[in-house]
């Protein structure tokens, strides 16, 4: 993971708001969010891997995020490579294939190439005007 700082950290606004602001240029709402936290991320296209600008951002008192007017927080960014295995999961948790289709990921916070840094901070820049602006 590298942290990038940003100009939007600490930014609130109402998910409508953030939504309609980072959907455009390519962010969406990552599937691992709560009621109380979420995180916007955009895919940079990297062949087979997973490699992702993050945006976290946190609910504002008792809000729920699912709410398009619950108030939020923006987070500091950050750069991701999510590492997914291949193959099938030795360590499935559960036995039903219908309830969990998914394997654990190899590594959740693998290193970031390096080569992909500046794609990713322009990502960042493009998230900031749009938000920002």
């Amino acid at each position: 993971m590298i942290m990038l700082s940003s100009e939007m950290t600490g930014k609130s606004m109402t998910m409508k708001e953030l939504r309609s602001c980072l959907e455009p240029v390519g962010f969406e709402l990552g599937g691992g969010w709560d009621y109380d936290h979420g995180y916007m991320d955009h895919q940079l296209e990297a062949h087979g891997t997973y490699l992702y600008v993050r945006i976290p951002f946190k609910a504002k008192g008792e809000e729920d995020i699912s709410s398009s007017h619950a108030h939020v927080e923006i987070g500091e960014p950050f750069l991701l490579n999510h590492e997914y295995q291949d193959g099938l999961d030795d360590f499935a948790q559960d036995p039903n294939p219908l309830l969990n289709q998914f394997s654990e990921p190899k590594n959740k916070d693998g290193a970031f190439p390096e080569s992909y840094v500046e794609a990713g901070k322009a990502k960042l820049k493009e998230a900031e005007t749009a938000i920002l602006h």
